[in-house]
């Protein structure tokens, strides 16, 4: 297994199961992250051993979004942590399958869902936009390009309005996510399963 400080990357039955590493952060989404992530992108796709991805976080949660906390990302790099999402159908043309628990917040969201060819939500999965509770309104049609896929109308209006959160099982009812498991089987769904 290669390991960097922030992210694990390992290949195993042409599998690379990709693993954001700052639980104590609840992987928040710094610069080193994002860079992270987009050096993943591009080995996923050019890695001939390779034939699917599964992303997930260390700890307690998938992703709570992108890191606020001063000096996290270098301010000479426009959207460094815009740049740690999936490049889908742009660069990276590999299935991605997201294995998500705890929050999915935000840029967590742009990872898990939007991201993501598939998702697999874990029970304790909690999904939403909070940046109307950090002081970051947005109106509603600012989620529209987060959501080409998985687009559901209650899911922007919770959003928007004070930032609500989406259980995992109405995320699943409303199609943001393809399938909801225990926690504790997370990790070993079958995923080829994962649409059925």
């Amino acid at each position: 297994m290669l390991a960097d400080p922030v992210l694990l990357f390992e290949v195993k039955d042409r599998i690379a199961r990709i693993t954001m590493n700052r639980p104590e952060k609840l992987n928040a989404l710094n610069g080193e992250l994002s860079d992270a992530l987009k050096e993943a992108w591009v080995r996923v796709e050019k890695d001939p051993d390779i034939r699917v991805a599964i992303l997930s976080g260390a700890g307690t949660s998938f992703c709570a979004g992108a890191d606020i906390t001063p000096g996290a990302t270098d301010p000479d790099v426009p959207y460094q942590v815009h740049q740690g999402y999936p490049p889908n159908g742009i660069s990276l043309f590999k299935p991605l399958i997201a294995a998500v628990h705890g929050y999915v917040l935000g840029s967590g969201y742009a990872l898990g869902i939007r991201g993501s060819d598939i998702t697999i939500a874990a029970e304790s999965a909690q999904i939403g936009f909070p940046e109307p509770r950090v002081g970051l309104p947005l109106a509603p049609i600012d989620y529209l390009p987060l959501m080409p896929f998985k687009i559901s109308l209650e899911f922007m209006m919770l959003a928007w309005n004070g930032g609500q959160i989406m259980d995992a099982k109405r995320a699943y009812e409303v199609g943001l996510v393809n399938k909801v498991v225990p926690d504790s089987e997370l990790m070993d769904c079958k995923y080829e399963d994962a649409t059925g």
